[in-house]
């Protein structure tokens, strides 16, 4: 047996008697110009084998194409499904061969034998197994299937050679964002199909039936479309698989063959009559990228990379993986999730700043650029994050005014089988990308985050560590008398009084934001814990905002006079290396 890619879901199939084109379309665009094919395809037709049948798995537009059955010859029989309006068309254009199926009823073409499957879709469909003394081919087309009838398929005819499978849930997508849903889909539907096909323990599988997109003044809606790709498809079927062989890519042109007691092959580019042409990538990015705002300058945009570059990989990352390790963290789940998180920094003038996290990896890092398997994806706004990091603004604008924008596309492979993530069903709930979470929570001061170097060169060993990290820590770190706290004191004192002389506002939010981290960072998790402790501290509410209020304004003075204190640090981390000598003050 040879299948051979035709683009989207037609397939010319040879088996040892027979040559059966299935859902055929010639034509370059669909529906007006609206869609075309992707990838794209030449036909010389001319060159096309003679046939031995049709088949037409339903009426849908890309799988019953008019235009194109009326250029086959009508002495040809027609399998079709059990659709009246179908049949009827198909009797209109001259074709009375005409073969109404139904699903598990096998049908022999001589020595190739059909077996439809059924489809849980409430329009008359099914896919096709193929048969012939070669191997075993089954074909999902469109049809709804569950992994229940890939058992079924295998109990019946062993492991099948060849599985197509379905992958692309295009039009809940689609649906999902035209009815105001956003970036959702019914990642179920995913599970089921890929599931389905790995439960035949395939020989080779490949992803098909979604070779369309959108064109012309439609393509803007490519974007939000098309969530899956085949290739990512492809990662997930190899690892559920267990094998990188037993699951790949095609492209219109391509033949894979069939023989009795080998593997399947494929021949790249084979077929006489096909060939995939050049497209252009398309990218799901189910968002409005153009009300990210990014920074005016290239200067600005090396700035900004520069603080990211130091928060990401300093204090940052350290946090992050305490919180991966706490059951109770929004990201705990991640690891099992199976998610590759990427961060997509818009830093202005269509520059973007990538940045990935495999969470797989148990000793997970921040790596630069795009990552090719990610699977959580959050974009952020370049004027935000600098606006944030440099004090203009709070924390608190990424989640409220929209700054930061976060969407999904995981499937897991978990105890050997397909599975969708259990996020929490309510927006609230669902995880906040890490990054602008932790910009609220604890601090935004560019020089809070940046990792000190001592004069070696070497990173200091104070700043790695767990003790200080944040803001937060810093400042309630007593030290180890009370000069220290004293100093501490007087810092915060200045603070607030240059910061009343500069005119710099210390808002009832930026104080709300301190006390928020500050509550996290000690576990006083509801009102109730917070009134024990001050109870316990002999602390009143007003003392406590008032400190709170200190803290903010050093960190926001910190902020202001960023420009100011970075040239004297050098000198500062050079004295401090005399504490690692024996000298004593």
């Amino acid at each position: 047996m040879r299948v051979t890619i035709c683009g989207h879901a037609a397939l010319y199939i040879e088996t040892i008697d027979q040559r059966i084109l299935l859902d055929p379309c010639f034509s370059d665009t669909l529906v007006g110009g609206t869609l075309t094919y992707y990838p794209g395809r030449v036909f010389e037709l001319d060159k096309l084998p003679n046939l031995t049948a049709l088949v037409v798995t339903h009426g849908h537009f890309d799988h019953f194409h008019l235009e194109t059955l009326q250029k086959l010859p009508r002495e040809l029989p027609v399998i079709t499904a059990d659709e009246p309006a179908l049949v009827e068309q198909l009797q209109k254009i001259g074709f009375s061969k005409i073969i109404i199926c139904q699903p598990w009823q096998a049908i022999a073409l001589g020595q190739t034998y059909l077996l439809p499957t059924p489809s849980d879709h409430e329009e008359p469909e099914f896919g096709l197994l193929v048969r012939d003394a070669t191997g075993t081919f089954w074909h999902m087309a469109d049809a709804e299937v569950t992994a229940e009838i890939g058992e079924r398929i295998t109990q019946e005819y062993g492991a099948i050679d060849l599985i197509s499978t379905k992958y692309q849930p295009v039009v809940r997508a689609s649906m999902g964002y035209q009815h105001g849903m956003g970036a959702t889909f019914d990642r179920q539907g995913v599970v089921s199909w890929l599931e389905a096909a790995c439960a035949c323990n395939p020989g080779l599988v490949f992803p098909y039936a979604s070779g369309l997109c959108f064109s012309g003044r439609h393509a803007w809606f490519n974007r939000y479309a098309f969530p899956l790709s085949s290739e990512e498809t492809v990662r997930l079927l190899q690892r559920r698989l267990g094998s990188p062989e037993r699951a790949i890519t095609v492209r219109p042109g391509d033949a894979i063959e069939l023989r009795s007691g080998q593997s399947p092959q494929r021949h790249e580019q084979s077929s006489d009559f096909v060939r995939a042409k050049p497209s252009p990538e398309l990218r799901w990015e189910p968002i409005d990228i153009s009300t990210l705002t990014g920074l005016s300058t290239p200067e600005e945009r090396r700035t900004l990379q520069r603080k990211l570059d130091a928060l990401l990989a300093g204090s940052f990352i350290s946090w992050l993986k305490q919180k991966v390790k706490q059951a109770d963290s929004s990201w705990a789940s991640f690891p099992a999730e199976q998610v590759v998180w990427q961060l997509v920094v818009h830093a202005g003038d269509g520059e973007r700043l990538n940045y990935a996290i495999d969470f797989r990896s148990q000793d997970f890092s921040v790596l630069a650029g795009e990552h090719p398997e990610a699977n959580f994806f959050t974009h952020i706004a370049g004027q935000a994050v600098d606006d944030v990091m440099t004090g203009k603004m709070p924390g608190l604008i990424f989640w409220l005014a929209g700054e930061a924008r976060s969407y999904e596309k995981v499937v897991c492979v978990r105890n050997n089988r397909f599975e969708s993530p259990k996020w929490p069903k309510t927006p609230e709930d669902f995880p906040s990308d890490p990054l602008t979470y932790y910009l609220r929570h604890f601090g935004t001061g560019e020089t809070s985050f940046v990792q000190s170097e001592s004069a070696d060169g070497e990173l200091d060993k104070a700043s790695n560590s767990s003790e200080s990290t944040n803001d937060i820590q810093i400042l309630t770190r007593l030290g180890e008398n009370e000069e220290v706290m004293s100093k501490k004191v007087l810092l915060a004192y200045l603070a607030v009084q240059e910061a009343e002389r500069l005119g710099l506002k210390i808002s009832d939010a930026e104080i709300q934001t301190m006390s928020d981290s500050f509550r996290e960072q000690f576990d006083l998790l509801d009102g109730e814990d917070t009134e024990q402790w001050l109870r316990e501290a002999g602390l009143s509410l007003e003392g406590y905002s008032a400190v709170m209020r200190d803290f903010t304004a050093v960190v926001k003075l910190e902020q202001h006079y960023t420009k100011a204190i970075e040239p004297l640090l050098t000198n500062h981390r050079r004295v401090a290396t005399a504490r690692s000598r024996n000298f004593r003050f």
